[in-house]
């Protein structure tokens, strides 16, 4: 196990984003960078920005499946910016799973889907979709049948249903997916099957991959009281050895640092917004209830560059860089 210690200093500047990466094991805790803009507390901090230039952006969605011009209006957005690849977090279809996956995901974004046998063209040579299941994934679709019928990913013990991936060939990131909904039959809390493996899959991972992102649906923190958070998912990610948290379910984008770890909430991708009630904690950085958007992630050698975008709107909303150092 590992302890993180962090620190927060304010981004003030963009970072263009581009194309592929290398690293490996991490010699010191990675340092969160952040800034401040509209909707977020003041710091006091000097600006920075990332010294190197990406070698690849991905895209994160969340709460997206909705058939209508919201998902439209997002997925025009994601795909402006060539991704590398897309992952979501979370209730990829709506209203139920039961539905139809190539109208729900397809029609939006066959072109990053592998294995691709829907209406809407040729879909990806590669898959570059990687989805997580949320609670509308499971509605009407015992054991995730039409989600895992759609998608192509790795079975490992999960059965598709959560699993890992290296995100590039040079080990700069690599992406845990876990299925956080309780119909999840190898459990949620920091007890289940799932969670033995998530710990074992980051301690095998950490001598060939820098930085380690977990997704899932339903978030362990949150100051929405939409959904409210699910404390079963706070697991002891940081001491495990992740360096982002991301989720969705609450329908906004919320940013929040505890005890030195980033979560983030992206579930702000074209399902009606959920509206605040109650005032951000302090452990909450930046909160938006008012946009739709997504997130737009640079990965260089030791630096995850996070923005998050909004429809509409040239400049992000909120941006942070997570750095760490990360030998040859």
């Amino acid at each position: 196990m590992r302890s993180f210690r962090r620190r927060v200093i304010l981004v003030g500047a963009l970072a263009s984003l581009g194309t592929t990466g290398c690293a490996k094991r991490p010699t010191e805790p990675p340092t969160t960078k952040t800034e401040a803009s509209a909707g977020a507390r003041p710091r006091t901090e000097a600006p920075t920005a990332p010294s190197l230039p990406p070698r690849y952006t991905f895209a994160v969605i969340g709460d997206y499946g909705t058939q209508d011009a919201s998902e439209a209006a997002v997925a025009k957005l994601v795909k402006g910016w060539s991704p590398a690849f897309i992952v979501t977090t979370g209730d990829n279809i709506y209203p139920h799973g039961g539905g139809d996956y190539d109208l729900a995901i397809g029609a939006f974004y066959a072109d990053y889907i592998g294995s691709y046998k829907g209406r809407a063209g040729a879909g990806s040579m590669q898959n570059r979709f990687w989805p997580s299941p949320g609670n509308h994934d499971w509605a009407g679709n015992e054991d995730l049948e039409k989600y895992r019928a759609f998608f192509t990913l790795p079975e490992g013990p999960g059965g598709e249903r959560y699993y890992d991936v290296a995100l590039d060939p040079e080990g700069l990131a690599h992406l845990y997916v876990l299925d956080s909904d309780p119909h999840e039959p190898d459990g949620i809390d920091a007890s289940s099957k799932q969670a033995a493996w998530l710990h074992e899959r980051l301690a095998a991972n950490a001598n060939t991959s820098c930085f380690h992102l977990v997704a899932f649906h339903h978030p362990p923190f949150t100051t929405l009281t939409g959904h409210g958070p699910s404390p079963a998912l706070r697991w002891p990610f940081k001491s495990w050895g992740a360096d982002l948290v991301l989720s969705g379910h609450n329908h906004h984008y919320e940013r929040m640092v505890i005890d030195g770890l980033t979560y983030v909430i992206s579930g702000n991708g074209g399902a009606h917004l959920y509206e605040h009630r109650s005032a951000p904690g302090p452990e909450s950085v930046f909160f938006d209830d008012t946009h739709f958007g997504a997130l737009r992630v640079g990965v260089a050698r030791g630096e995850l560059f996070v923005e998050a975008m909004a429809v509409g709107e040239a400049r992000p909303r909120d941006r942070f860089l997570l750095t760490k150092s990360c030998p040859k």
